[in-house]
């Protein structure tokens, strides 16, 4: 990167350029649910329901990387799609950076096979809002969702959380719900991170600004690698 600055480097978290996201990123710093105290974010799928089911020649686990966390695999790496979302929506929220992180993990051994089950993260930055990332790749049916509880109301989201597609749910004060579904297939998922890279490569979008900087990426990985090494996993 430093060698060629003009290089726009990426990370793969495609729901961060979802459209719900996008919706929900935009109540979110409207004020219309008010200031957000806390948010919280689950990435819950069965290894069967997702990665495995879409490469069926894998026997389990323990025959790639997902098996290992020190390979990238478990629930911490392998699912951290929902850290990396919450850093993407506090940083939009305006947070402040993080203060303190905790973490604990749920191992499991099985065929040579050495990861996180479940992994759950507890975050709070520096003016002292919190939130929670649960991670884990047992959940069946798969669970990915997120709820923001703001002073005057609260938002929801959840990947695939009716048939046609991704739906966000809010109350702004004690006013009716309101809903808006955003129709999609799997295939959408990637199709919109198309769609992003070609604003970025046509300038549409910055790329220090894109949710899918290669900045918030590493974050993520500096995270988990702190969070391994205080667990005395690495």
């Amino acid at each position: 990167m430093r060698e060629n600055p003009k290089t726009i480097v990426t990370v793969g978290y495609m729901y961060s350029v979802s459209e719900g996201i996008a919706a929900v990123a935009e109540i979110l710093t409207s004020g219309k649910i008010g200031e957000v105290v806390n948010l919280d974010v689950e990435c819950r799928e069965h290894w069967g329901q997702g990665v495995l089911k879409a490469h069926p020649w894998i026997r389990g686990p323990w025959d790639t990387y997902l098996g290992h966390y020190k390979r990238g695999g478990g629930a911490a790496c392998e699912n951290s799609h929902g850290l990396h979302l919450w850093l993407y929506l506090a940083e939009r929220m305006g947070w402040k950076e993080l203060k303190e992180v905790k973490a604990t993990f749920s191992m499991r051994n099985e065929n040579g096979a050495n990861y996180d089950g479940v992994a759950v993260f507890l975050l709070k930055e520096k003016s002292g809002k919190v939130g929670r990332v649960t991670q884990d790749t047992i959940t069946s049916p798969t669970k990915f969702l997120l709820r923001a509880q703001g002073e005057r109301g609260f938002l929801e989201w959840q990947c695939r959380g009716v048939p046609e597609g991704d739906v966000v749910r809010w109350q702004e004060e004690e006013n009716k719900v309101k809903e808006k579904i955003f129709k999609k297939e799997r295939s959408d998922d990637f199709y919109r991170m198309t769609l992003h890279y070609k604003d970025l490569l046509e300038g549409k979008s910055s790329a220090e600004n894109s949710p899918l900087s290669f900045e918030r990426g590493y974050r993520v990985m500096k995270i988990l690698s702190a969070v391994f090494r205080k667990e005395k996993l690495l």
